[in-house]
């Protein structure tokens, strides 16, 4: 680990589990690569920001006085 840039043991504490969760990912990314997992990642991102885009658009909820306002 780098030196802790964060103040008190709080931020010791913090500063350890980001560490650790920039390892998990390095090594989760690592893994994605390895496996050819790309593609898959890819779709499943693509699908969740479809949903979200048709969950916020007024017209599919019938209401226009969203967009009036």
């Amino acid at each position: 680990m780098d030196r802790c840039w964060l103040r008190g043991e709080v931020g010791d504490a913090l500063h350890a589990v980001l560490c650790g969760a920039g390892y998990n990912l390095r090594w989760l990314m690592r893994a994605v690569q390895r496996l050819g997992l790309k593609a898959f990642l890819l779709r499943l991102q693509l699908h969740a920001m479809v949903r979200a885009v048709l969950q916020l658009t007024p017209a599919r909820a019938g209401n226009w006085d969203v967009i009036a306002e």
